[in-house]
């Protein structure tokens, strides 16, 4: 969901008795839709050697790819006891869960905000990021059972994938054609306190002659929970009166490994019960998101190919409220063309090189309300629609030198409000049998968008933001059938971009100090005949004390709602039961600060009645069994074993002035089971 970053309150998940988990896959063509070779049947190195083109558009070995890589397999997922998208991000290594306007949930990663368009998210290599403020909320909730695997390049990744490439990019694979005609469909329900999740997914691959494809389509509904949240002012309103629902369409389509179409669709609604602190029953946020790409790959000598390709994305972002029919109403849409050439000279080196261009644009469709100016004035300025154009292009160079690869790259971009930038890439990297090196260095630019450009004309400027890190990766087989990672990164953010209050009580988008954040992250695979383990565990500090906006008093080192400490692991077991495997998952998020409501302050200074407090750290427990029926995957399992409170804080804190938005958090039990 689209929203700026407008101080809101922390949000709170408690569980009452531990989630109940029921999933089940029936493949409606016979046997189970399994891999052809389980993962867990794949040896340690089988597993090192998986070639991807996350962070090089060579296919390489995760541990030969110039940048930090994590890689989530459907098998992954499973064992890690993920039931949604949103189950399998927080298991990227340094990311927590935070909420902004409206109930929009958003990733902290590597100690850093990244609601307000910091980090890319590619479903079948299309930017689901909503192009009014470039921000991704993981909704709805595509199940598990839809996903083949989740690859996420840690780190600046502009040079090659250009947007809001900066923090990183989640590059997301539903079901993918295979070259046969069958099908699956999955429910989960979700049961805690009275209250339900359920999830249903259908999956159709079909195959005939040179064409083949792949139909994923997936529906959700669920609420909040069933506690009383009490807001900025005191006023009391249940949770159990936010709806969720949503569905989602992915479809892909290829011609003879030549053509290819992917289009995605996603539409939902939200019961938000807040607008910006204040409580707002029956307020509704509407989305509706289409994105669609066609390729074409043309091998034009056997060392050369060119793949010219089409995009078309369309947004539109509804918010009503009990007062008003409809108080925001705004569509956008970009429309691109773009050229990839991709040139192995020899079978060690490879020169990749393209062009990009798009225009985008938005229209606001309601003229009145909190959202929009004056009934005399336009909201877009003079204008109720607003365009501009970006352009851009980019090369990558991979060099073999003797056991080492050099990578060089660069894009230069070009924004019709924005201006001009280059944003270099290198990396040195080098891969045996027991161990690789990585050194690594990138920037990335983060062009403002649509709505930034909108609010700093309230401004003199604003600046694009520029990123820029350094990083270091070393691995080595630890024990004979594990394999040890560990990452060493600092991370500035230049000309930070932020939804903040400034000294005349307007809130705009502003430029702030450098963000500097920097730290380590460890992961770790070992893998045995019937049993896989895999864990990462994260350590961040930050110069939170440079931004008024995300400063936590009297405590340096985390910006407010960002943890030091994160950690995952999860395993799979065979069982001497044929079929039958159990699965564990463990969570720590260490604790964290956030605003809370104060009473007290209440009475001394109504108009501010927030104080700071501590979040306890939180190590939550789920554990399922998997059984493999005949043509179907029972799934039963028990989330949050051990009843722990978690917390989901709004990252905003700090304001030149005193402003009353905020409140303590909303308390929620268990039907979203956040592991």
């Amino acid at each position: 969901m689209a929203t700026s970053g407008i101080l809101l309150p922390r949000v709170l998940v408690r569980h009452a008795l531990g989630g109940l988990l029921l999933s089940l896959a029936i493949n409606v063509h016979g046997a189970p839709d399994l891999p052809p070779q389980s993962m867990l049947d794949l040896s340690l190195e089988q597993l090192m050697e998986i070639e991807i083109d996350t962070a090089s558009k060579r296919p390489s070995s995760w541990r030969e790819q110039p940048g930090v890589i994590t890689v989530f397999s459907a098998d992954d997922m499973v064992a890690m006891g993920a039931k949604t998208l949103l189950d399998v991000v927080q298991r990227i290594p340094g990311t927590s869960l935070g909420i902004d306007g409206r109930n929009s949930i958003g990733l902290m990663m590597r100690g850093n905000w990244t609601l307000e368009g910091k980090i890319l998210v590619l479903l079948n290599d299309m930017p689901l990021n909503e192009l009014l403020y470039g921000s991704w909320s993981p909704l709805p909730y595509i199940p598990v059972g839809q996903l083949d695997r989740v690859e996420v390049l840690r780190g600046p990744g502009s040079t090659q994938y250009g947007g809001s490439a900066q923090l990183a990019v989640i590059r997301i694979f539903t079901r993918q054609p295979g070259g046969a005609n069958d099908g699956q469909i999955d429910y989960t329900a979700i049961g805690q306190s009275g209250e339900f999740t359920q999830m249903v997914g259908l999956s159709q691959r079909f195959a005939s002659g040179q064409w083949q494809g792949a139909l994923n389509l997936s529906g959700n509904r669920g609420v909040w929970g069933n506690e009383t949240w009490i807001d900025n002012t005191g006023s009391a309103i249940s949770t159990a009166e936010a709806d969720t629902n949503g569905s989602t369409l992915a479809l892909s389509v290829n011609r003879a490994n030549r053509d290819h179409l992917q289009l995605y669709h996603e539409q939902f609604d939200i019961d938000a019960i807040q607008g910006f602190g204040t409580a707002e029953p029956q307020g509704v946020v509407l989305v509706n998101r289409t994105r669609l790409r066609y390729a074409h790959d043309l091998q034009a000598t056997p060392t050369l190919l060119l793949s010219p390709s089409l995009s078309y994305s369309h947004d539109n972002l509804r918010v009503q409220a009990p007062e008003e029919p409809t108080v925001f109403d705004v569509t956008s849409q970009s429309m691109g063309a773009g050229l990839d050439l991709q040139w192995e000279y020899d079978p060690h080196n490879q020169l990749s090189a393209g062009f990009e261009y798009s225009v985008e644009g938005a229209k606001a469709n309601t003229t009145s309300g909190p959202f929009f100016p004056a009934p005399t004035a336009r909201y877009f300025g003079d204008s109720d629609e607003v365009d501009y154009e970006r352009s851009s292009v980019y090369g990558h160079w991979n060099l073999a030198l003797g056991d080492y690869v050099l990578t060089l790259g660069a894009r230069a971009s070009h924004h019709q409000d924005a201006g001009n930038a280059v944003t270099p890439r290198a990396g040195l990297t080098r891969a045996s049998a027991n161990w690789h090196f990585k050194w690594l260095y990138g920037e990335a630019f983060r062009e403002p968008n649509i709505e930034t450009i909108h609010y700093g004309t309230r401004t003199e400027s604003i600046n694009p933001e520029r990123t820029v890190v350094n990083e270091i990766e070393l691995g080595h087989r630890l024990l004979a059938n594990g394999y040890l990672t560990l990452s060493v990164f600092d991370q500035r953010i230049r000309d930070a971009i932020i939804f903040s209050q400034d000294q005349i009580d307007e809130f705009t988008y502003y430029n702030h100090p450098t963000m500097h954040t920097y730290g380590t992250e460890l992961q770790y695979l070992y893998r045995t005949s019937g049993f896989s383990l895999q864990a990462n565990y994260s350590w961040t500090r930050s110069n939170d004390d440079d931004l008024t906006v995300y400063d936590v008093p009297q405590h340096a080192g985390q910006y407010i709602g960002a943890p030091a400490q994160v950690g995952n692991l999860w395993l799979t077991v065979a069982t001497p039961v044929p079929h039958l495997s159990s699965m564990l998952g463990l969570r720590y998020v260490g604790s964290r600060h956030a605003l809370d409501f104060d009473p007290a302050l209440a009475q001394s200074q109504p108009d501010f009645p927030l104080g700071m407090q501590r979040l306890d750290a939180e190590f939550t427990v789920n554990a399922a069994l998997r059984y493999v029926i005949r043509n179907a995957i029972l799934t039963l399992g028990v989330d949050n074993l051990f009843d722990e409170e978690q917390q989901m804080p709004q990252p905003y804190s700090g304001f030149s002035t005193p402003f009353p938005y905020g409140s303590r958090g909303i308390w929620l039990r268990g039907e979203w089971e956040w592991d």
